[in-house]
């Protein structure tokens, strides 16, 4: 996915690569997982940011580690609920400058 002074999203239902790249430069990524099927016990999404932002949607319970850096920016988990040792493994590399990677849970409209 690439984002440059635009927006790119992901959702519904779709296969989740082992290795996704979401690349945002002066625009948003959004990456939906609640309804995806990850093809691998261990994903990783290389996430960029540059004076943008990659937004990863995913339900409580899913093991998620981010690692990488940020230079005058963010990288955060939002998500509350304590993983579950039998669920897949997402890891988000992060390399933020003057922008931001988030991991939080679905907006869900009842």
């Amino acid at each position: 996915l690439r984002a440059v002074l635009g927006n790119e999203s992901r959702k519904g239902r779709w296969v989740v690569p082992r290795e996704l790249r979401a690349t945002a430069v002066l625009g948003d990524c959004h990456i939906e997982l609640q309804d995806a099927l990850l093809s691998s016990e261990h994903t990783v999404i290389e996430a960029t940011a540059i004076l943008g932002s990659v937004t990863i949607f995913v339900p409580d319970g899913v093991n998620v580690v981010i690692t990488g850096s940020a230079v005058l920016g963010a990288k955060a988990s939002q998500l509350s609920g304590a993983p579950r040792s039998t669920t897949p493994l997402l890891e988000v590399r992060c390399k933020v400058v003057l922008g931001s990677v988030t991991v939080r849970p679905p907006d869900r409209q009842n």
